[in-house]
């Protein structure tokens, strides 16, 4: 559907954000004296001839990618999509107008004065005699079918925006319309190319007209629906349409903090060319936010921020939003606390005369901490916000005053001031700084713990529990363990996710684990999925892990051992990331190196700061691999590479493989930082067959050289000779931030959507995708449904059964939030099975992680995803 960003919102925002603006001013805190300029060089560059207006698909677009980049670069900006890569290419359909020619009685009509393309009009040449004007281009407007051209307003009589023009222009042709002429009577003018020209088209030629050219038609005055006089009208539109290849720039600016980050977006494809070396600058509409953003990004580069700052460059915004749609599906939402789209800077440059709006009610607070001219904007239009919404509610969406163009032609680069420009750099400093002190600070010191247990009843398998929270986890106790969970315990517990997320890039955001402490390891095993263990927990030994029914869950069956809960959670976290899958040798390598390791000190068990400690005590002293000292320093004769790429048994038992990984991870730590020593542990998750190139990447040595300063520094107990100099640790690089926030695509992904061991099988049979296990030979789930109805929602199971069953629909692992129980709801024989779920509940449901249904007393379940019910019920 044709829609456009409508000017009568920004209206509104205009007297709104001027009374505002008296009564909210927050004192900016960047250092706006230190910030150096050169932004608008690039939108006077990218306004040349040569960037031919930027259309995504096109040379002149690929050019201002590679302009870009370059500048990306020279402002300090790493790279998003994994080292040295900014790009992200996507297929975009391009839509060239070569040749026109368009006439009524004789008379040439001017291009981009008298009339326009509509985005979607056909190719070729028509000639029509009958006119018929249809008013609006409602249904009331046609009580017999046509023939010819047909003539409607864009507003309705009322100064309305009645319906979308699409919807107008095909109930045209349902009633015989061989062509469509709209009249430019509101917020659109002839020569406003906010559309110009898609590589889908129409069965018939649509042309926007001006007001001056419908009165040559005979257009009348009052709307009425009536057939015109005849006229002759011919049209000759050749339009060059393919599908092209176009690339997005996402690049980043470290900041103090992985965890919290802001993405900023904006297009950077323009409105194209039109025939006889015509072209469009789009500066305000395509250049000026790209350019403003990457002066924020020479500022930041130099004042390191609170948050870490991503920005996105994105095309084909005014064609189908190729463009953003790639970017949305890429990124790792869970990972950006906020994001904001830059619609058109370059105007006024005065932040509180923007018109800035946020997507979710849900959002109404925070925005209102930033902006006191903020408003809830449920019209988005062409908006790249139109696509963002659906991936996050903490958006905001910007657009300077006086970016609203009659004449797209006149949107130039020169009629961006320095004034103006310098204005809008200096408010988008502000507005960051504005969206990074409103936001909720978050301390573990301000953590009310409670040593106080809540008596739960757990359903599969019956058993009444102790429930306790921290930070980080969710706690389950017997009675035997409940006593020995104290706050001490607690907090240590949430130092170890702290640390432990970390080497894992955090990939749970929101989501607490599950940590069970129960002597009945047969129970525990049953609880988190793992049948392999439902028999014999003892195969684990001390603990074990599980990713089951979308929630994470740690064992231990001693009770808090500090070393076995991060054991155990990195097993766990290192399978929720998907860029890992669920690669449980390698987790051992990563599970036996320094970040997990405690110590006794003083009768207390400590995570060592000194990595000397470490190694003394885990590796050289560990009755576990008593010859690890040995290996290590005959490493030449002893290592043998096979270990790693090929699972080969090592003759000293499996042990070895792990702890020797694990002391090269530590060394990597000790001697060039933990980022490099967490991106080895990465790049083998993702090509193990690379290993010895994973180990050496970060340190510029030979493998020779690696391998000697390893197991020099081993061999010493984690001191290296001083004679041998190490680089200085590194920073993140393009690795983290592709692992921390992006997502792996699809043919990646696959095999990571279910872990091995969680006991579920991918289902699609319905309205939505969900995991099903089931045990009972009996049963079959031959669709899932649900559907959003209006007071609510329904889910539909479609079943086969030899025997009565109840359906349980409760939050996992014990229906704290949401239980509803039908009885009976599956009966012998084959049947439909429905629960109705009330608005409030299904409110309730978008706020969980996911829900399990429950069929009957047996461990026979279905697992949706909050994806799934937010695609469906939101």
């Amino acid at each position: 559907m044709e829609t456009y960003f409508r000017r009568r919102f920004f209206s509104v925002m205009i007297a709104f954000s001027l009374m505002a603006g008296m009564l909210y001013l927050p004192k900016p805190t960047f250092a706006a004296a230190s910030l150096t300029l050169q932004g608008q060089a690039m939108i006077a560059e990218w306004a040349k001839q040569d960037y031919q207006g930027r259309q995504a698909g096109t040379a002149g677009y690929a050019k201002a990618v590679t302009d870009l980049q370059s500048r990306m670069v020279s402002a300090g900006m790493l790279p998003a999509f994994g080292e040295s890569q900014y790009r992200q290419s996507y297929k975009t359909g391009t839509a060239s107008l070569v040749k026109e020619s368009v006439s009524v009685n004789g008379k040439m009509l001017e291009l981009m004065k008298d009339y326009m393309p509509f985005s979607r009009s056909a190719s070729g040449g028509f000639s029509f005699k009958k006119l018929y004007y249809a008013g609006a281009g409602m249904s009331g407007d046609y009580p017999t079918k046509v023939d010819g051209l047909v003539i409607f307003h864009w507003y309705d009589k009322q100064g309305n925006f009645p319906e979308g023009a699409m919807d107008r222009i095909q109930r045209a042709v349902a009633n015989g319309a061989k062509g469509v002429m709209i009249i430019t009577n509101g917020e659109l003018k002839v020569g406003n190319y906010e559309h110009p020209l898609n590589a889908e088209k129409l069965s018939v030629p649509v042309l926007y007209i001006s007001q001056d050219i419908a009165a040559v038609l005979g257009v009348p005055g009052d709307y009425s629906a009536a057939s015109l006089k005849a006229s002759d009208v011919r049209i000759n539109l050749t339009i060059d349409r393919s599908s092209q290849p176009a690339d997005n720039l996402v690049g980043v600016i470290p900041g103090k903090s992985e965890q919290k980050s802001i993405l900023w977006v904006t297009n950077i494809d323009g409105f194209g060319s039109l025939p006889e070396g015509k072209w469009y600058e789009s500066a305000k509409s395509g250049a000026a936010a790209a350019a403003m953003m990457l002066d924020m990004a020479r500022y930041y580069k130099e004042h390191t921020p609170d948050y870490t700052m991503i920005f996105a460059f994105v095309g084909s915004k005014w064609k189908q939003q190729e463009g953003v749609q790639a970017l949305a599906s890429k990124l790792n939402f869970s990972h950006i606390t906020y994001t904001v789209d830059l619609y058109a800077m370059g105007g006024s440059g005065n932040l509180d005369n923007m018109y800035i709006g946020y997507t979710d009610s849900s959002f109404a607070s925070q925005a209102n901490l930033i902006s006191k001219n903020v408003q809830l904007n449920s019209d988005l239009g062409n908006a790249l916000s139109s696509v963002l919404k659906s991936k996050t509610k903490q958006l905001l969406m910007i657009r300077d005053s006086n970016t609203w163009i009659d004449d797209s032609s006149s949107d130039k680069a020169a009629s961006i001031t320095p004034v103006q420009y310098e204005a809008g750099v200096h408010s988008l400093l502000d507005l960051s700084d504005r969206i990074m002190t409103a936001s909720p600070k978050e301390s573990a010191a301000d953590y009310n713990y409670s040593e106080t247990a809540t008596k739960v009843d757990l359903q599969a398998p019956k058993l009444t529990l102790n429930q306790m929270d921290s930070i980080y986890f969710t706690i389950y106790a017997d009675d035997r363990n409940v006593g020995r969970i104290t706050t001490a315990v607690l907090k240590e517990m949430d130092s170890i996710y702290q640390r432990v997320a970390k080497y894992n890039y955090y990939p749970a955001s929101g989501e607490k684990p599950i940590a069970l402490f129960l002597e009945n390891g047969e129970a525990a095993a049953q609880i988190s999925g793992r049948k392999d263990l439902v028999k014999d927990s003892s195969a684990a030994g001390g603990g074990f892990a599980n990713v089951y029914n979308g929630h994470m869950y740690v064992y231990m069956r001693n009770g808090p051992s500090y070393e076995t809960i991060a054991h155990e959670l990195n097993h766990a976290l290192a399978s929720s990331n998907l860029y890992t899958g669920d690669n449980f040798e390698l987790q051992e390598w990563q599970g036996q190196s320094q970040f997990v390791r405690y110590s006794a000190v003083n009768g207390q068990s400590v995570h060592p700061e000194d990595m000397g400690v470490i190694i003394r005590n885990s590796f050289l002293s560990n009755h576990e691999v008593p010859k690890l000292k040995e290996l290590v320093t005959n490493y030449n004769q002893n290592l043998d590479w096979t270990w790693f790429t090929k699972k080969t048994p090592n003759p000293n038992g499996h042990l070895y493989t792990y702890y020797i990984m694990g002391s090269m991870y530590a060394f990597l730590e000790d001697q060039y930082g933990e980022q490099a020593s967490r991106r080895a542990m990465y790049r083998n998750y993702a090509d193990v067959s690379k290993i010895q190139n994973n180990l050496i990447m970060d340190t510029g040595l030979t493998l020779d050289s690696f391998l000697k300063a390893w197991s020099n520094w081993f061999v010493n107990g984690g001191s290296a000779s001083p004679d041998k100099p190490f680089l200085t640790p590194q920073g993140n690089n393009g690795f983290d931030y592709m692992i921390l926030y992006t997502l792996p695509d699809k043919k990646n992904n696959e095999a990571a959507t279910v872990p091995s061991n969680s006991g579920g099988t991918v289902k699609t049979n319905g309205t939505v995708k969900y995991q099903l296990s089931l045990r009972s030979k009996d049963l079959t789930i031959q669709s899932l449904n649900i559907y959003k109805v209006k007071d609510g929602a329904t889910v539909e199971i479609n079943y086969e059964s030899k025997q009565s069953r109840f359906v349980c629909l409760f939050d996992p692992p014990n229906g704290d939030k949401i239980k509803i129980l039908l009885k009976n709801a599956i009966v012998s024989g084959k049947g439909k099975a429905t629960m109705k779920l009330s608005n409030k509940e299904v409110k309730t449901l978008l706020e969980l992680s996911g829900v399990t249904l429950r069929f009957g007393e047996g461990e026979d379940f279905a697992y949706i995803e909050a994806g799934e019910l937010k695609r469906i019920l939101e």
